[in-house]
């Protein structure tokens, strides 16, 4: 049977409205998906304000840095004794060091690192800061690591060149290197190779009651010195080949991250083994002063004044009344370190500004003191 117009015209028109609801859809698709695509991509290919005010402070600040950078090449590099350094000689470091291959281990800076950076230019050294950087070496319990990287710093140095090796967080120089190579050259004689500074406190963990009243450390006029390994120096080639002995012998006998495989109870344990056939311990402080429980050894007034040493009218220097020398470098070691900042005042320097240009040797690599230490005190 033939179907009704009526049908067929029913049937068109549903599809009809089918197609039109479709295409609607679609429509409103493009119209406002489309539109809310290109706004996100106009948000990124066109920054916001405040997009555009940082990406302005970033620019602005990288030229500043660029040219700051620029002013300290300008201005150039001088080392402690006054002469122009050139920052594209690899050798440098060496060159410039004068009598004595002076350096010290940080890995960043802490408590008055930059103060002993000051002593020692003020006495015209130019002092090597190595390990820079090294995140291993972050703890009191990894000062084991002072072993090896010594070894590194020495390496490109001739075995008959004299090295000396302070803690550069707590140490002061107050002597020029040919003033203390001269004292040190007497000391060790034609018997030792090199020297290293003494303590009253016992501290060589890797002993018995960490060595104290242990005949093998020296007797003195004064009661018993034992070794610290804060501050040494001597011939290269024997430093090298000692450190390296310990590094490989003894050090392997302790749980490293204990106080038993720090660098001064291995080294003091070696020393008390035998080694002191090759170097000597400076028990007089002709050379160094570790200055924990000898605050009071210090010529004071009155003289139980430990907050005020008074310095040898003739040499400025700060002297031991007990010992009657004058130290080339104090090291405030331990619960002494807060006399630093209390004797900082009365050492002959303290007032004397310095060379905005003054060079410091950073892993052998030139660096201004002011870029590292911008608070000292510099000439304009």
């Amino acid at each position: 049977m033939p179907r009704p117009a009526s049908w067929a015209g029913g049937r068109w028109s549903l599809w009809t409205i089918m197609f039109v609801a479709v295409a609607v859809v679609l429509m409103n698709v493009i119209m406002f998906g489309g539109g809310a695509r290109r706004a996100a991509a106009a948000r990124l290919v066109a920054p916001s304000t405040a997009g555009k005010d940082q990406v302005e402070a970033r620019r602005v600040a990288e030229v500043e840095s660029r040219h700051a950078v620029q002013a300290h090449e300008a201005q150039g590099f001088i080392d402690a004794k006054g002469r122009e350094v050139d920052p594209h000689d690899e050798a440098a470091w060496r060159t410039h060091a004068g009598a004595v291959h002076w350096f010290t281990i940080l890995n960043a800076p802490r408590y008055y690192w930059c103060e002993t950076l000051a002593s020692a230019w003020h006495n015209e050294i130019t002092m090597n800061i190595w390990g820079w950087g090294n995140k291993d070496f972050d703890d009191w319990l990894a000062t084991w690591m002072k072993i090896p990287l010594a070894v590194e710093f020495s390496e490109d140095l001739p075995d008959d060149a004299i090295m000396g090796f302070v803690d550069g967080a707590d140490s002061l120089f107050q002597r020029r290197s040919e003033d203390i190579l001269t004292e040190y050259e007497q000391l060790v004689g034609a018997k030792y190779n090199f020297a290293m500074s003494t303590e009253i406190n016992c501290a060589v963990q890797s002993l018995p009651k960490h060595g104290c009243d242990n005949e093998r450390f020296p007797m003195t006029p004064w009661g018993r010195r034992y070794l610290n390994s804060g501050l040494y120096m001597g011939k290269v080639g024997e430093i090298r080949r000692f450190l390296s002995f310990v590094y490989k012998h003894y050090l392997p006998l302790f749980k490293k991250g204990t106080v038993q495989a720090n660098d001064q109870s291995v080294i003091g344990k070696a020393w008390h083994d035998g080694w002191s056939a090759n170097f000597t311990l400076d028990t007089h402080t002709r050379l160094f002063q570790s200055v924990r429980m000898a605050e009071a050894h210090y010529c004071n007034s009155p003289p139980e004044d430990k907050k005020h040493p008074v310095p040898d009218p003739a040499t400025k220097l700060l002297k031991n009344c007990l010992t009657g020398h004058a130290p080339g470098v104090m090291h405030f070691n331990g619960k002494a370190k807060p006399f630093l900042g209390e004797w900082l005042g009365y050492y002959w320097w303290h007032e004397k500004a310095i060379d905005p240009r003054a060079v410091v040797f950073v892993n052998k690599q030139p660096k201004h003191l002011k870029e590292l230490c911008p608070k000292l005190n510099y000439a304009p």
